[in-house]
C-alpha cells in the first residue's frame, strides 16, 4: 500500500512537472507579467486525524485513543518559482488520553504528535489562474510523539514517571494534496489532505505505529507579492 502510494506520488510528480514546464513556457509567451508573480504567504490549518496505525495490545495500558484526533498546524510557503513552493510546517496532532499501569502508580495524560516537515507543493495552474491553486505536496521531516503525563497516582518514583512521560522520534516522509484559493490580495485559505507513515523506533504507549492521515483547512496571510 505505502509503496503504490510512493510510486504514483512520484510518477504524478514527475507529470505535473512536465506539464507545468509547458504551461510556463505558453503562457510566459503570451502574459510574461503574469507569469513574474510570486508570493509567499503563512497561516494556520485546523483538522483531524483519522488513524491508520496499529490498535492497543497492551493489557497495563488502558487506552482512549479513538479512530480520530485533531490537527493543528502553522506553516509557511516561499515561492520557489511560478509553480514550485517550498513549504515548513510545524504541527500538533492530539490522539487522545491513556492511562498507564506502571510499577506502584498509574500515569494519566495524552498521547501528543509533533510533525516538523520540509516539504515541495507542485502547483501547476499557479501561471493559469490567479486565485484556484491546486497542488501536489510531498517531503519528509522528523516527527516527535509524547505521552504528556497529567496526573499521577499512587507510590511513584520520579524514575518511574520519567519513564512513562517518553518522548519517541521518527524521520519519514509525507504526500498530500489539497487546494490554496486566493480571496484577496492578502488573505486566502486552502484545504490540504496528508498521509503520515508514523514508525517509531520504540513504542509509546505500547504502540510504533501511529501512521495516519490529516484532513484540515487553513487560513493564509501573503507576506508579499511582487
Amino acid at each position: 500500500m505505502v509503496k503504490n502510494l510512493i510510486y504514483i506520488g512520484i510518477v504524478l510528480s514527475a507529470f505535473l512537472l512536465l506539464f507545468s514546464a509547458d504551461l510556463m513556457a505558453l503562457e510566459k509567451k503570451h502574459n510574461p507579467l503574469l507569469m513574474e508573480a510570486r508570493y509567499s504567504m503563512a497561516g494556520i490549518r485546523l483538522g483531524v486525524w483519522s488513524d491508520k496505525g496499529d490498535n492497543p495490545v497492551n493489557d497495563t495500558v488502558d487506552f482512549d485513543l479513538s479512530s480520530t484526533g485533531f490537527v493543528t498546524e502553522l506553516f509557511i510557503d516561499y515561492r520557489l518559482t511560478p509553480v514550485i513552493i517550498g513549504e515548513i510546517s510545524f504541527g500538533i496532532i492530539s490522539r487522545g488520553d491513556v492511562t498507564i499501569e506502571q510499577g506502584g502508580g498509574k500515569f494519566v495524560g495524552p498521547i501528543i504528535l509533533y510533525p516538523v516537515m520540509f516539504q515541495l507543493k507542485i502547483s501547476p495552474l499557479s501561471g493559469r489562474h490567479e486565485k484556484f491553486h491546486p497542488y501536489l505536496i510531498g517531503g519528509g521531516g522528523f516527527l516527535f510523539g509524547k505521552h504528556n503525563i497529567d496526573i499521577s497516582l499512587g507510590n511513584v518514583t520520579y524514575g518511574e514517571f520519567l519513564d512513562a512521560q517518553k518522548t519517541v522520534t521518527d524521520f519519514n516522509y509525507v504526500l498530500g494534496g489539497g487546494i490554496d484559493l486566493a480571496l484577496s490580495d492578502q488573505i486566502g485559505i486552502n484545504f490540504n489532505v496528508k498521509y503520515y507513515p508514523i514508525q517509531f523506533g520504540d513504542e509509546l504507549a505500547g504502540i510504533k505505529d501511529y501512521s495516519g492521515m490529516s484532513f484540515s483547512i487553513g487560513a493564509a496571510y501573503f507576506l508579499h507579492k511582487k
